[in-house]
């Protein structure tokens, strides 16, 4: 027997409706009949009754009492912890995937810090899939990942809209098209269509990688049969030889942000590869049957507004 247990437990027995109850936690029903069953399980007694319909029995009242004390309780025990929360100190447990994570701490942990010196922050780097498990264990507080979450029962703020744009060198188009260079790159920007670049080598993520399958449907719609001079795992590697001019590569425009080596190069070319259809949200999460401290609804808002002043400062982003 736990909180959540008891949370849904006591939803059902307050809406007598599978259904509703499993739409107000946002768990599916099979879920949620599970979790009823494992504490009729171990309590050794049946919680409710199914026919005609569903109701408490004598036993499902009494659990009913106990649980809606225990969960009234644990709120006000939270809500004095809340009192003397202070925001000067206390810790975070931070879930982000070690890409993602290049690119999106170096904007966000270093002005928080600033603010909030004494805070110790921890930083789990993993798949999404396994931080989502840690998040709903309660392992780690915050998650940062594409969203929607496939975990139920999860609150997310969005940072930002993340796009792919093809990044092509001044290098690679002058080899392969010389003094019609410009205009491809003009007749490009006007369509962004890339059956004009339908000649260049490419450096692509390797198959299964989900801006593969991306790059890979508008190939095959536009009846291109790409030479792909490079295939890796790595988006940073990719870009890093792209910008040599080796071939032209697909990236992720949230990553911009974090290459200074963009806003020192006049030959390297970022533009929109709209045609994608590949559009994700990047979102922090955190589960919402566990609590979550003040520092960590302080760390929240203060990466939702980084976002917020970036967009506004940087037009990678559009």
């Amino acid at each position: 027997m736990n909180i959540t247990n008891l949370k849904y437990f006591v939803c059902v027995a307050q809406q007598l409706n599978i259904t509703k109850a499993a739409d107000s936690l946002h768990i599916s029903q099979q879920a949620l009949s599970s979790q009823i069953a494992k504490l009729e399980s171990e309590l050794n007694t049946k919680l409710f009754t199914r026919k005609p319909e569903l109701a408490l029995t004598l036993d499902g009242q009494k659990v009913y009492q106990f649980a809606t004390t225990v969960l009234n309780q644990q709120q006000a025990l939270l809500e004095e912890l809340d009192v003397s929360d202070s925001l000067t100190q206390g810790s975070i447990n931070l879930g982000i995937s070690y890409t993602r994570g290049q690119a999106i701490l170096p904007l966000i942990l270093p002005p928080f810090l600033d603010k909030y010196p004494n805070v110790e922050i921890s930083v789990v780097e993993e798949s999404t899939t396994q931080l989502e498990s840690q998040l709903k264990n309660g392992n780690i507080d915050l998650l940062i990942g594409f969203s929607p979450f496939k975990l139920d029962n999860v609150e997310a703020k969005e940072l930002i809209k993340d796009n792919l744009t093809l990044i092509v060198s001044d290098n690679l188009l002058n080899k392969y098209y010389g003094k019609e260079s410009k205009d491809k790159l003009k007749q490009y920007q006007e369509t962004s269509d890339i059956k004009v670049f339908k000649e260049l080598p490419f450096i692509l993520l390797k198959k299964g990688e989900r801006i593969r399958e991306a790059v890979d449907e508008q190939f095959k719609k536009r009846k291109i049969d790409p030479y792909i001079c490079l295939e890796t795992r790595n988006i940073q590697t990719a870009f890093a030889l792209a910008s040599q001019g080796m071939g032209a590569t697909f990236y992720p425009s949230m990553y911009l942000l974090s290459e200074s080596t963009l806003h020192q190069s006049e030959t390297i070319h970022i533009l929109p590869f709209k045609s994608s259809g590949l559009t994700d949200s990047i979102a922090i999460a955190y589960y919402r049957n566990h609590y979550l401290n003040n520092i960590s609804k302080a760390f929240i808002e203060n990466s939702v507004e980084v976002f917020k002043k970036l967009e506004e400062d940087n037009n990678l982003l559009n």
